[in-house]
């Protein structure tokens, strides 16, 4: 595995709920790409690309028997990565549609930045 903060590792993990889907794939890539099969070492690994405060609150969830699946939903629970989604109410869909309906599009990069919204 790749030192932490060298060109090939991950990037380091400090705790963010936005960073945690991103942050896990990336160490899935990066594991994949190391032939790494056996779950100890993959959840043990993992305390290599994260701070130290994270790296401490890994080492209490951490057993021999620890499955990479169950790692995996402990971290996204305690990070709260399900906070990053965005959620839309009716009435941001109606405040959307009235704002549309006022302005009309007329060049293809008016409707490109209509269609990222």
């Amino acid at each position: 595995m790749p030192v932490k903060r060298s060109k090939h590792a991950s990037k380091t993990f400090k705790g963010q709920p936005h960073h945690v889907k991103e942050f896990l794939e990336q160490y899935e890539e990066l594991i994949e790409w190391n032939n790494i099969t056996d779950d100890r070492s993959k959840c043990k690994n993992l305390q290599r690309y994260c701070s130290r405060e994270v790296h401490e609150l890994l080492e209490t969830l951490i057993k021999d028997d620890t499955t990479w699946v169950e790692l995996t939903k402990k971290f996204e629970e305690l990070f709260h990565s399900d906070q990053n989604k965005k959620r839309y109410k009716k009435s941001d869909l109606k405040h959307f549609i009235e704002d549309r309906r006022e302005r009309r599009i007329a060049s293809l990069s008016q409707a490109q930045l209509y269609y990222r919204k």
